[in-house]
């Protein structure tokens, strides 16, 4: 079959299906949307807590190698410290 012709006979497949057609494009067009939405609404958040954690300072949060403990309970690999300047 040539490209024209399976052009044809797709077409013609589309217009028998009218409302078949209708909910697949529907359906495509939802999803795009959706996926369009997820990523504004994850770049804008992310936008927001890098914004935070630059107002917030440099010297914060200081994360040292090893491991701590506190009355007596270990607490694991690595411990993180608050430090408030």
């Amino acid at each position: 079959m040539s490209l024209l012709m399976t052009l044809v006979v797709a077409l013609k497949a589309l217009r028998r299906n009218a409302m078949r057609t209708a909910l697949t494009a529907l359906g495509m067009i939802i999803g795009v949307a959706a996926v369009i939405v997820m990523v504004a609404i994850g770049t804008g958040a992310s936008a927001s807590i890098q914004k935070q954690i630059g107002a917030a300072g440099s010297n914060i949060v200081m994360v040292t190698a090893g491991s701590g403990d506190a009355i007596g309970l270990a607490l694991g690999f690595g411990i993180s410290y608050a430090v408030t300047a």
